[in-house]
């Protein structure tokens, strides 16, 4: 019994109180010039009550050349952290980085200890360095549309020198036969200019496709390839969520990009609610919106948001059509004149982290379940002296 109770005991004490902290950028991409002296920053936000202090701790090929304190108090709120990069006389053509890693390095607020992996949050400066001569990357991509489909070549000229004449050839082939051929208008691309090479084909039946993508300039060529599927399901993607003009204490708007990826119209609304912890401070919806199919529709909402205070709110953003239902949980950052919005699921480098902080529901079931094992080993020790 009292192995129970010690083991009761330990888990109070090891439960966690985690607190939402991120980085953005995420990347920062940097044009390389001989031995500039680049003066930037970028900015770390704790939702803490209690500072959190985090350590900075830059690698990659440039780690070398950036100057950053090695340690910051983070109050709630945004942190702007500054730092300086001195670029070397010269570099490999290529990108060249520097990842810098921010891992809190001491316990959450209300003293209690933090348990499990650290979060480590990344920011990433990343300078291009010029290849010499021609050097052509490209990447393919394919929109559908109801009765064509556009074949897609972004070509950036990483080189030194200019590229007089560049143009695709896309070969598209199914599992027995070609299918057709289609080219790009030819068009200069200048070094480090990026440019999207495109034609258009009549659209296939549905089924699984390859294309094969020559790249031709100035005399050479190469090549790339993708596997594609064309279907006729219907699906409605939430694409993004932006703010417009924030002002405080006043009304702003969201943008919400709304991508239909199927070949009939549909209609949707949007709405959102916004939470302060467990309390819901607002729920907007959208006017019914019609989508017609493979196109991306910006739908507007407004939140009234006079006394709104600073710090970080979660929320949820719900589509609805006659065919779907989908939910997103976002993230809201009020700093100052400042509102930032984004998923609460992000990539690995940290651009939005969110993490759960510890709810007095959980320690009333916890509380609940401690009662019931004590009213067990009560009953069990009672049933055994009577036996004796």
């Amino acid at each position: 019994m009292k192995n129970y109770l010690l083991l009761i005991g330990i888990i109070f004490l090891i439960v966690p109180y985690v607190e939402a902290f991120g980085v953005s950028p995420a990347i920062q991409q940097i044009p390389f010039t001989p031995s500039e002296i680049i003066q930037g920053s970028f900015n770390v936000y704790h939702d803490g009550t209690t500072p959190l202090i985090v350590s900075f701790s830059p690698q990659g090929t440039l780690s070398g050349h950036i100057v950053l304190q090695s340690s910051a108090s983070l109050s709630q709120g945004m942190s702007t952290i500054p730092y300086t990069l001195t670029l070397p006389v010269s570099l490999p053509p290529g990108d060249q980085s520097v990842e810098i890693f921010i891992t809190p390095e001491t316990p959450s607020s209300q003293g209690q200890t933090e348990v499990g992996a650290k979060i480590i949050l990344i920011t990433q400066l990343k300078v291009s360095v010029p290849y010499p001569g021609k050097y052509p990357v490209m990447e393919l991509a394919v929109n559908e549309h109801p009765t064509e489909i556009d074949l897609i070549s972004n070509v950036q000229n990483k080189g030194t020198e200019s590229i007089n004449e560049a143009y695709v050839i896309f070969r598209v082939t199914d599992a027995t036969s070609v299918k057709g051929t289609f080219s790009t208008t030819p068009a200069p691309i200048q070094p480090q200019e990026r440019v999207e090479l495109k034609t258009s084909s009549p659209s296939f039946p549905p089924g699984n496709y390859h294309i094969e993508a020559t790249l031709h300039y100035d005399g050479k060529e190469m090549k790339q390839e993708t596997d594609i599927s064309l279907s006729t399901t219907k699906s409605l993607v939430l694409e993004s969520i932006n703010v417009n003009d924030y002002s405080a204490n006043s009304p702003v708007e969201f943008s919400v990009e709304l991508k239909n990826e199927g070949n009939a119209e549909e209609q949707a609304t949007i709405e959102i609610k916004i939470m302060d912890k467990e309390k819901e401070i607002a729920k907007i919806k959208s006017e019914e919106k019609l989508i017609p199919p493979f196109s991306t529709k910006t739908i507007p909402l407004y939140w009234e948001t006079t006394g709104l205070a600073e710090g970080t709110y979660e929320g949820y953003i719900t589509l609805k059509s006659k065919t779907q239902q989908e939910q997103k949980t976002i993230t809201l950052l009020v700093s100052g004149s400042d509102l930032e919005v984004g998923w609460s699921t992000p990539p690995i480098t940290g651009e939005v982290t969110a993490q759960l902080t510890w709810s007095p529901l959980y320690t009333i079931i916890l509380a609940i379940i401690l009662g019931v094992i004590i009213a067990i080993g009560i009953v069990v020790w009672v049933i055994r002296r009577n036996q004796e």
